[in-house]
């Protein structure tokens, strides 16, 4: 998966309270959609099938792994991971499937991340409260400090492999 040896981790601190919900979410989707090049989302159960019409123009790869953003199954348990071009134009459809990051009942469509060009820039575990903004300068945290609180965080060497890096997966 990625080197992020480079990188600047931040957490969204792992409190309901600093969940992005309402019209913050709304902004900080849109800021995302602005900033990225692809965005992942997970499909999870017998919804890996799932088309969804918002986002069906903008398709890019569909990847079934065992391993993606802070997320590990099993070998009889894949994930199924739908990747999708960036276009502030999904703001709508993006928010039709979600309201806020960490949504009160888990939806078969969860987990958003945004990539920029095949580095994660940003990630979502939904069901266990985890995001994380993956940035190459401390400089750029300022622009997601207006969403919300963030940590920053030393990422072990043995957790490197739970960031995607898409060029790996080609």
């Amino acid at each position: 998966m990625a080197n992020i040896a480079n990188m600047f981790v931040y957490s969204l601190l792992n409190d309901r309270d600093d969940n992005i919900e309402g019209e913050n979410f709304k902004q900080f989707i849109q800021y995302c959609l602005q900033h990225s090049t692809f965005f992942s989302i997970t499909l999870w159960g017998d919804k890996k099938d799932v088309v969804i019409p918002e986002f069906h123009n903008f398709f890019y790869k569909t990847y079934q792994t065992h391993l993606w953003y802070r997320c590990k199954t099993g070998l009889e348990q894949l994930l199924t991971i739908k990747l999708y071009h960036s276009s502030p134009s999904l703001l709508e459809g993006i928010m039709k499937h979600f309201d806020r990051l960490f949504p009160e009942t888990i939806c078969p469509i969860e987990d958003i991340c945004f990539f920029q060009d095949n580095k994660l820039l940003f990630g979502s575990l939904s069901h266990e409260s985890i995001a994380e903004l993956i940035l190459p300068s401390e400089a750029e945290l300022k622009d997601y400090e207006k969403f919300a609180k963030w940590k920053k965080e030393a990422v072990p060497i043995c957790d490197y492999e739970y960031f995607p890096d898409l060029e790996s997966l080609a």
